[in-house]
């Protein structure tokens, strides 16, 4: 009887399954990811818009489509992210195990689950970019400007959801190349101009977009191999923290961000005029010079060891950022070697006079990094 019921719904069933997917808007691309360990790992960008460089309009929507963020698209990067995370999570398991009790391993895994079921678009939501203009520029070029709204949510303090829009106005300088095909030449972003007091006061600021920012991701290194962390005392396994679990998640989330831009620097480089493509290089050398010319990040140090509960032990780490809070961390001895068992920072957040507040993080990962 179930059985024939189930045949007779199943019509109605495809049909509301296709109906559902076709109000929903397809994203300007999808990843698909294999593999099942770092190295073996791969996203492959495949898109789905159309790439139509036979206008300047046709070329800024590609440029938006792939870089706007806006909620399918969110949605999309969440496919690869997802799946990065599997992998990773995997690698850093043996080492989780060594370095954090059973306490800060429930947690985590609390924390992360959380983080995997949450919904991309609850606390924002962005429309895809609109054409509000054309008109013609110097020398046979065109001038697109474009609109893209945000909605950000966040609580207020009567536990309602407040709403505010953002509005990014954007507007390029397309030229028609040698082979018909029209390419991006020089991005403006419309800002407030804060030497004027007028609240309607605007100005046009030249940007590279994206270019700049992908290749400078791309001339990341790794950081070596962390060694094998050391547990025989409290201070030691609070440093292996840092120097061996943060350390490899470092390196694993730097693989990440080389294999995930390389294809958006292969879908974006086309869109650009060969001027700007040149522009985000220099750009991104530059920022890559002074990165390498600047004092490397202090490694983290004790700053005080106390007794805790039950024999545990809570250390104090001198502050790694100029920022954020100084890191405590619990630990407690298990076979011999100590295990951090719960961490988190110690926030000034009633004044000089109130003194620190110490709050713990649920995820160790989300612990303040030298800097």
């Amino acid at each position: 009887m179930r059985k024939a019921v189930f045949l007779l719904l199943l019509p109605l069933l495809a049909a509301a399954v296709a109906a559902q997917t076709a109000t929903q808007p397809r994203p300007p691309y999808e990843w698909k990811p294999q593999g099942d360990s770092p190295e073996t790992f791969k996203a492959t960008l495949v898109v789905h818009q159309k790439v139509d460089q036979s206008t300047a309009r046709g070329v800024v929507e590609a440029y938006c489509g792939f870089t706007d963020s806006r909620d399918t698209t969110r949605k999309a990067d969440r496919v690869v992210r997802d799946a990065w995370n599997a992998v990773q999570w995997k690698a850093l398991a043996p080492w989780e195990e060594k370095l954090l009790g059973k306490e800060a391993r429930e947690s985590l895994a609390k924390a992360r689950k959380e983080e995997t079921d949450r919904d991309p678009t609850k606390d924002r939501s962005a429309e895809p970019t609109t054409i509000t203009g054309e008109s013609e520029g110097e020398n046979g070029a065109v001038l697109v400007e474009t609109l893209q709204k945000t909605i950000n949510r966040a609580p207020g303090k009567d536990g309602q959801i407040n709403e505010s829009v953002w509005e990014s106005r954007l507007r390029f300088t397309c030229r028609k190349g040698d082979d018909g095909k029209w390419r991006i030449a020089r991005i403006e972003r419309r800002q407030r101009d804060w030497s004027k007091d007028d609240d309607n006061a605007w100005v046009w600021r030249e940007e590279t977009g994206m270019l700049s920012m992908i290749y400078s991701l791309l001339a990341l290194k790794a950081p070596a191999e962390p060694a094998e962390p050391a547990q025989d005392t409290p201070e030691k396994a609070a440093l292996a923290l840092y120097l061996c679990l943060l350390a490899r998640e470092t390196a694993l989330q730097t693989r990440m961000l080389n294999l995930a831009i390389g294809p958006y620097r292969d879908v974006l480089e086309p869109l650009f005029a060969p001027e700007l493509v040149d522009k985000a290089k220099a750009e991104a050398e530059v920022e890559q010079k002074r990165s390498a010319d600047s004092p490397r990040p202090a490694s983290p140090e004790v700053d005080s060891v106390s007794d805790g509960k039950d024999g545990d032990k809570v250390v104090r780490l001198k502050p790694v950022t100029r920022w954020g809070g100084r890191v405590q961390m619990t630990l407690r001895a298990a076979n011999g070697k100590w295990q951090v068992v719960e961490a988190g920072v110690l926030e000034n957040v009633g004044g000089m006079d109130q003194g620190d507040k110490y709050r713990a993080l649920a995820n160790v990962y989300d612990l303040p990094r030298p800097r």
